[in-house]
């Protein structure tokens, strides 16, 4: 009787051993997937998506206090005809001081020109936000669908110094306890 509860015993730590080792290795996956995402973004400076859809960050804070100021978001290419007022866009700039960046404002107009192409209005959310210029459909990179906490988390951690030491240091630990 004692040696069957230990065998049971024994196989519950075995498939407890199995699953934390299939979970951690997921884990570290997913996080080379991101990295390998945002480096991506970073290398084609956002020129191109995954699936239609890109990784952005907040960095001003003139869509508060729908968007801090750091939180990751992440944007879907849509038709623009499917763009309503209200929607948040994010969009090149190409006028004045946002020639050049890229902006994520809220849609506050739309309307069609003379040649029946779309021209959309938009401004920050934040009461001194100015209205943006004319921004053409080609301009617009995407919708907003998604404010990702995780991965705000994990880009405030691999931007800090220690953090991402510790980062690395846990992915090689990984890396030569695999091999070893």
């Amino acid at each position: 009787m004692r040696e069957d509860i230990r065998s049971k015993k024994s196989t519950i730590k075995k498939v407890i051993k199995i699953i934390s080792k299939i979970l951690y290795q997921i884990l570290v996956a997913l996080c080379l997937i991101v990295a390998a995402i945002i480096v991506f973004q970073k290398i084609t400076n956002n020129n191109k998506s995954i699936g239609g859809y890109r990784i952005f960050r907040v960095i001003t804070g003139s869509m508060e206090p729908e968007y801090d100021v750091g939180e990751v978001v992440i944007s879907k290419e849509v038709d623009p005809n499917s763009i309503e007022v209200g929607d948040d866009i994010v969009y090149l700039g190409t006028y004045g001081e946002y020639k050049g960046k890229i902006i994520m404002h809220s849609v506050v107009a739309i309307y069609k020109d003379e040649n029946g192409n779309l021209n959309f209005h938009a401004k920050g959310l934040h009461s001194s936000s100015v209205e943006d210029p004319q921004i053409k459909a080609n301009q617009i990179y995407g919708v907003v669908k998604y404010k990702s906490i995780i991965l705000t988390v994990l880009y405030k951690l691999a931007t800090n110094i220690y953090s991402l030491f510790i980062i690395i240091t846990i992915l090689a630990l990984n890396v030569f306890i695999s091999f070893w």
